[in-house]
């Protein structure tokens, strides 16, 4: 059943059989029939600021699957990396050491960049392979072009960076705050939701990239890394938008940031029963 290719051209070659043989057995003429049936290929054409590109639709689809998929595993899995190791350290009382030597807000943005730059490492090597293989007719993508719009990888980056500095934080908080990994995991949930749906919005408005409901979506702060690059791989939307998003999301990431870096370094020193929301919402007022 996932063997959708197969299908297809079973599909295909079945309608113009049926079609040959209906038309035939009417007495028509078997060069009439042929021509009437032959199938037809589309040249998809992408207008690139006022130009003109040939294209591939799959190619197109695939890529953008890739760099979404590629952002939100990268953001997730090394946000887990984070909080696994705050947790680590505070569990082994390692973390009392390292806080006689630096502050905590400190210690919180040397792991959260430190990480960060070896995933950004990461992505840059990926996001290489994935070019040479996407433009190169190699193995399953064989035939596929792309037209890639070269600022969609600058933003790539913009949002790559600041969807992890603002996530990575509140894994660094759930870290501070969880007594063992079990709680950790809990805690995390709803961290991995707010990744997680803006990516399933994204696939659900492919063939309407600049709706509204997908506007307005794109623009909000939390879901701003995930769907407004969704939206420049299938069609780029206005500048203005873009930069918008970008400004909100600042904002929203330095918010975030501060409030994280204070439940941080409250929390982190603290064992035995969670806290509860209304002691860190206290912990955020201090």
């Amino acid at each position: 059943m996932s063997d959708y290719k197969t299908i297809s051209e079973i599909e295909d070659k079945l309608s113009s059989v049926i079609s040959s043989f209906a038309l035939l057995s009417r007495g028509i003429n078997p060069d009439i029939v042929a021509e009437a049936i032959k199938k037809v290929t589309p040249i998809t054409v992408k207008v690139v600021k006022g130009k003109e590109r040939k294209t591939e639709v799959m190619g197109e689809f695939l890529f953008s699957i890739f760099l979404v998929a590629l952002l939100f595993g990268v953001i997730l899995g090394y946000g887990q990396v984070i909080m696994n190791g705050v947790l680590e350290e505070k569990n082994n009382r390692i973390i009392e050491i390292m806080l006689s030597s630096v502050d905590s807000f400190k210690l919180m943005a040397g792991k959260i960049m430190g990480i960060g730059s070896a995933g950004l490492t990461q992505v840059l090597i990926w996001m290489a392979f994935a070019i040479s293989l996407f433009t190169s007719n190699v193995g399953f993508i064989s035939g596929v072009k792309l037209s890639i719009d070269r600022n969609l990888f600058f933003f790539f980056i913009i949002f790559f960076v600041l969807g992890y500095l603002m996530y990575a934080s509140f894994f660094a908080a759930v870290g501070a705050i969880a007594g063992n990994i079990q709680e950790a995991q809990q805690m995390m949930t709803p961290i991995t939701y707010m990744i997680l749906i803006p990516w399933i919005i994204g696939m659900g408005f492919s063939s309407s990239p600049n709706s509204t409901p997908m506007v307005l979506l794109s623009i909000f702060p939390l879901f701003t890394p995930i769907l407004m690059l969704t939206r420049m791989t299938y069609v780029f939307p206005p500048l203005w938008q873009v930069y918008f998003s970008i400004f909100l999301l600042i904002i929203t990431t330095f918010l975030i940031i501060l409030i994280t870096s204070k439940i941080f370094r409250t929390g982190i020193l603290l064992y035995g029963k969670r806290p509860s929301f209304q002691e860190i919402l206290r912990w955020i007022r201090y």
